[in-house]
């Protein structure tokens, strides 16, 4: 996982100073990445607990004011995935750019895209997602969603739409969708190089530079949230 994944722990927690939050969850989705992706979960716990810990103390010297209301924590199994899969299929059978636009990006990833797209709207539109935190602070209950993801986020979103007026409305949470600056999702290791968060956990330093240029601007929109210059820290 790279360094640069701290960007979204930073965003959310940005915004929660801006609205109304009464808890900050940043959840990895190790379960529905192994059924999806054939992610290994044992992995992806591994590398998500260095993100956890780096992240909470970066919260706590940084934004000391959102660090009590934030958690970390994984998602678990839920039926309810399996239940709007058809729902998504309708909406893909019936809009045939998003349809494509999603297949060409699974490929790329050899993902199932229907089914991560079914969790795309339990986890961020119902409140059936059950969390299996770390710590001992307990997940709140969603009574409003508000979730933050990169601009390739974009396309999913549609799809959460187009599923959400199919479903019950007791079945749905108020929730809205804030996109950040990423142009692609903060835990894609970059190909033109840059630092990883493992190296960050091992030298207790936050490198603000990349070779790469994309990974480089998001590190320096690390930074700037952090209110700190580029460099070292």
């Amino acid at each position: 996982m790279p360094l640069r994944s701290l960007s979204y722990v930073a965003s959310a927690a940005r915004l929660a100073q801006l609205v109304p939050a009464e808890q900050v969850q940043i959840v990895c989705t190790s379960s529905v990445g192994e059924q999806v992706n054939g992610i290994s979960a044992d992995e992806s716990a591994e590398q998500f607990g260095m993100l956890a810990r780096f992240g909470s103390h970066m919260l706590e010297k940084a934004m000391p004011d959102t660090y009590e209301r934030t958690i970390f924590a994984h998602d678990t199994p839920t039926a309810a995935v399996e239940t709007v899969r058809p729902l998504v299929d309708q909406v893909l059978a019936a809009d045939h750019r998003l349809n494509k636009t999603l297949r060409d990006k699974s490929q790329k990833h050899g993902s199932d895209f229907a089914t991560y797209g079914a969790a795309h709207v339990v986890y961020q539109d119902t409140g059936r997602l059950e969390l299996a935190e770390i710590g001992s602070t307990p997940a709140i209950d969603a009574q409003r969603i508000v979730t933050i993801g990169c601009q390739q986020e974009r396309t999913f979103y549609g799809l959460r739409i187009g599923v959400r007026q199919l479903l019950h409305p007791e079945d749905l949470v108020p929730s809205v969708q804030v996109f950040t600056q990423h142009i692609s999702p903060p835990y894609y290791t970059a190909r033109g190089g840059e630092p990883l968060l493992e190296e960050a956990v091992r030298s207790r330093q936050l490198i603000f530079s990349a070779p790469d240029r994309a990974a480089n601007r998001d590190l320096q929109h690390l930074g700037a949230t952090l209110g700190m210059d580029g460099g070292h820290s």
